[in-house]
């Protein structure tokens, strides 16, 4: 009989230790929530306000053409709303002198631009992952991917970095610019570029398409841009050459931010009709914004 006692109670201490791991979990759990009492999630939150961290990305698109404008983090917003520079103008000398350009476009493929602001590591990553995905299609089809399935890859890696405990979200806010179209740039005649989209991707994954947008800094001088871009709507719709969108998209950061923007701040990018993308350089930036 006690035998048989002792061995009974070795199935109870199980069951107790397994009970204790339970509550222990549980509590642990509880203490853990994903969604805060208002209802928002607290680390995307905070990956949102990441993202307005620096820096400011306008895309805009015209008549078979489309561009890209970056603005460096060499300027930060103030708590008044003006924007000025920080103690390092050496920096920035030397950015210019050596034709420099802010890194925060990427060209991932001959009819595809990516940029976004707020975490730079981030970035980085981002603009890896999407140059591999760019680079498979390409060797499983034999032609570029369509700008609409690259955005909703890109989409949906961003969401689902918002439904994992483990990580956290990207802290970016994403623009991609590119052809509808899966051929390739040097199958193309002049005036086939109507297919040219741009989307921008938020920190949540949501998605959407546009026909110019702006992104980064503080969600208020973000709306004071697009408000700008509003206003320059046809005259952006009617260009037809990269450089002229560009212009439009400095003019209406100089009028509702920056009137004494400099070129070394610029990074811009233009896709044109039967052309690769390309970077633009200090000088033609200069140029532009003295037009």
């Amino acid at each position: 009989m006690k035998m048989a006692f002792e061995s009974s109670s070795l199935p109870k201490c199980w069951v107790l230790l397994a009970l204790s791991i339970a509550l222990l979990v549980g509590r642990s759990y509880a203490n853990s929530v994903m969604f805060s009492e208002g209802g928002s999630l607290a680390a995307v939150d905070l990956a949102l306000k990441a993202s307005q961290s620096g820096g400011m990305i306008v895309a805009a698109k015209g008549t078979g053409c489309a561009a890209l404008v970056s603005l460096s983090t060499a300027r930060v917003s103030t708590d008044e709303g003006s924007m000025h520079h920080p103690a390092n103008r050496a920096t920035a000398r030397a950015r210019l002198e050596k034709k420099m350009q802010v890194e925060r476009i990427k060209i991932l493929d001959a009819s595809a631009l990516f940029a976004s602001v707020g975490v730079v590591a981030d970035t980085i990553y981002l603009a890896d992952t999407l140059f591999d995905q760019v680079t498979n299609h390409k060797y499983v089809y034999g032609n570029s991917v369509p700008i609409s399935r690259l955005a909703k890859y890109l989409s949906i890696l961003t969401h689902s970095r918002t439904l994992e405990r483990t990580v956290r979200p990207f802290g970016v806010h994403s623009c991609l610019i590119g052809r509808m179209n899966a051929q390739d740039v040097g199958e193309r005649k002049v005036g086939e570029d109507s297919d040219l989209w741009i989307y921008e991707v938020d920190t949540l994954g949501n998605i959407f398409g546009c026909h110019w947008c702006c992104i980064g800094s503080t969600l208020e001088n973000a709306r004071r841009v697009e408000k700008a871009l509003r206003g320059a709507g046809g005259e952006i719709k009617g260009s037809k050459e990269g450089k002229e969108i560009v212009r439009h998209c400095l003019q209406c950061i100089k009028s509702t931010l920056l009137q004494d923007l400099e070129p070394h701040e610029v990074s811009a990018s233009v896709i044109e009709a039967g052309g690769r993308p390309h970077l633009l350089s200090i000088g033609e930036i200069h140029e532009l914004l003295l037009t």
